[in-house]
């Protein structure tokens, strides 16, 4: 099963392809929810669609990218140091190489799940930070 993990607690995001035995890449760039719009924590999500030029009506921001698992939430391009209203942010090359490992709108397997861990690092009184070493 491919699975996108989002591990909050430790502020890492794993990209499986066959999970839990095949790691493809490991992403450290990203912001979540902000405290009254947290992302969604579960195993329940599955990609739901992918969209290169998203436009969110509601929030007036641009989402480029976006690949969505949960409602309006989504993993899309957007400034990671800016907490969001459910979204997660990536780098726009993260975002871009996301939205590519899912597949365009018109092919995107929905056995690929979204595992988001909690607690949220708001809930444990900490502030997500972005490691300094060990990044190539």
């Amino acid at each position: 099963m491919r699975v996108i993990e989002v591990n909050l607690p430790i502020h890492v995001i794993r990209v499986y392809d066959n999970y839990p035995k095949v790691l493809v890449k490991t992403l450290y760039h990203f912001s979540i929810g902000r405290p009254g719009y947290l992302t969604k924590i579960g195993m329940h999500h599955e990609v739901l669609w992918t969209d290169k030029d998203h436009f969110s009506k509601s929030f007036n921001a641009a989402m480029p990218y976006s690949v969505f698992f949960y409602g309006g939430q989504a993993f899309h391009a957007g400034n990671v140091h800016t907490e969001s209203h459910g979204c997660i942010h990536l780098s726009l090359n993260d975002a871009k190489w996301l939205f590519n490992w899912v597949g365009s709108n018109t092919k995107v397997d929905k056995r690929i799940r979204v595992r988001i861990i909690g607690p949220y690092s708001h809930q444990m009184g900490l502030r997500p930070t972005l490691p300094t070493q060990g990044i190539a």
